[in-house]
C-alpha cells in the first residue's frame, strides 16, 4: 500500500469512528453545555481519536492488523 492509499484507508478508519461519536452524542437525552461548533471539534479533537486508537489497540490485541505506511511521496 503506498502513501496515499494508506492516508485514505485511515481517513476511511477516523471517519468511521467519528460518525459514531456523533451519533451517540445525538441520543443524549439532554442538551449538551455547549454549542454544536464546540461539540464537533470535542469529538473531532478528543473523543474521536480517543475511539480511534481505543478500536485501533484492542483489534490488534487478538490478531486486527492496520498498517501505518509513512514514507515520502
Amino acid at each position: 500500500m503506498n502513501k496515499k492509499d494508506n492516508m485514505t484507508y485511515w481517513d476511511d478508519i477516523e471517519d468511521i469512528c467519528y460518525e459514531t461519536v456523533r451519533q451517540i452524542a445525538a441520543c443524549s437525552t439532554k442538551e449538551f453545555d455547549v454549542d454544536p461548533d464546540e461539540l464537533e471539534e470535542v469529538i473531532w479533537d478528543e473523543i474521536g481519536p480517543q475511539v480511534r486508537d481505543l478500536i485501533i489497540q484492542r483489534l490488534s490485541e487478538i490478531g486486527g492488523e492496520f498498517p501505518f505506511v509513512d514514507e515520502d511521496y
